[in-house]
């Protein structure tokens, strides 16, 4: 499913999406694009132990050097808080194992 930003309702979308059986999502690293954040995508997934194989600490390690080339804030919400942590294992926002 591809999902926009548009108005700030991707996460929303995505979360009807999934409460649906929707589990293939079309995102974009960092929200680059107006395209649904991959790893607010998989922030959400993992909220919900909505299992996924694709490893969210690299997508937050990648968003941040995305960010650090591109030069600017990118649109995606969770990496930033992620990745302000030595290791995302520490992210506050991981759901209790």
């Amino acid at each position: 499913m591809r999902l926009r930003e548009a108005y700030g309702l991707g996460p929303a979308n995505a979360l009807t999406a999934m409460k649906s059986g929707v589990r293939h999502f079309d995102a974009t690293l960092g929200g680059v694009d107006g395209g649904l954040c991959a790893e607010d995508v998989l922030f959400l997934a993992e909220r919900l132990e909505v299992p996924s194989p694709v490893d969210r600490a690299a997508l937050v390690t990648a968003a941040g050097d995305l960010e650090t080339v591109w030069g600017a804030a990118l649109p995606g919400r969770t990496y930033r808080v992620a990745s302000r942590h030595p290791a995302v294992k520490d992210d506050p926002y991981a759901p209790d194992r």
